[in-house]
């Protein structure tokens, strides 16, 4: 049994730790969060009681995982590091903090992850990136890899892309809820109700994902495949290719990454 310790269970740690309970019976999980009160929720929502402290949880964990906001995280970085055992695995889940930012309060062998979750892992289709030091073998990469592989696409980059990455998959969600929101909008203007043009968006995009997915045309060419002459598909692209709509998501992305940046530098 591997045990997977959780220091911190705010939204994404409770998350990871209701998947993993319901996906993987050889994973142990544990946890212990700051606020009595947030404790109680998780244990009632995964159906295991807290354990008594950080100390407690490195103590029984194969891996801990820092899951508390970035800004909590100097409060608690000394405590981390004095209950360390050497060969277990610290994986970091905190925005913007990185690697050698974690290093500091622990040995000099110490095997790190970084990982950058979505929240679309809570249905088991979200991206998972990771990064590591150069203390972490490729089994022990594996074995990360493994737990996550049901509820994500778990990819591996370079820390230097993890800003990007974060601007893509983290921040990403929110671009496309927007556009669903718009096409929602635009199916109301045109008669329907709000619910029937919201399932009418939300299935419409999943489809569109799903066939990108599984074709290897791109999304260009299944665009313009879209796109007979004088048809209505033309008439709705020209007024997005009119107000700049590529252009502006790639800005979007941009100003996330940008913003992820200012983060890890303490900005």
């Amino acid at each position: 049994m591997y045990s997977l310790g959780f220091l911190g269970a705010g939204k994404m740690g409770a998350a990871l730790i209701d998947g993993l309970r319901e996906r993987k019976e050889d994973v142990a999980c544990l946890f212990f969060d700051a606020s009595p009160e947030r404790r109680k929720e998780v244990e009632d929502l995964c159906g295991f009681p807290s354990e008594s402290g950080i100390d407690a949880v490195m103590a029984k964990s194969d891996a801990a995982v820092i899951a508390v906001k970035p800004q909590v995280y100097p409060s608690i970085a000394e405590e981390i590091g004095a209950a360390y055992r050497r060969g277990m695995i610290i994986i970091s889940i905190m925005a913007g903090v990185k690697i050698e930012t974690i290093a500091k309060h622990l040995p000099d062998d110490a095997k790190i992850i970084r990982l950058m979750p979505n929240m679309a892992m809570t249905v088991g289709a979200g991206v998972l990136l990771m990064t590591c030091n150069d203390k972490v073998s490729a089994a022990e990469k594996e074995r990360i890899k493994g737990l996550f592989a049901d509820m994500a696409l778990v990819k591996e980059i370079p820390e230097k892309l993890m800003d990007a990455g974060t601007a893509i998959s983290g921040s990403g969600p929110a671009f496309f809820y927007m556009m669903i929101e718009g096409m929602t909008l635009g199916g109301i203007e045109a008669g329907f109700g709000k619910d029937e043009a919201e399932e009418l968006s939300v299935q419409t995009m999943k489809g569109a994902a799903v066939l990108l997915e599984q074709t290897d045309k791109g999304p260009a060419k299944l665009r313009e495949e879209m796109m007979s002459a004088g048809g209505t598909t033309v008439a709705g692209v020209s007024v997005l290719e009119k107000s700049g709509f590529r252009g502006d998501v790639g800005e979007a992305v941009c100003a996330a990454r940008l913003r992820s940046k200012e983060l890890s530098e303490g900005s």
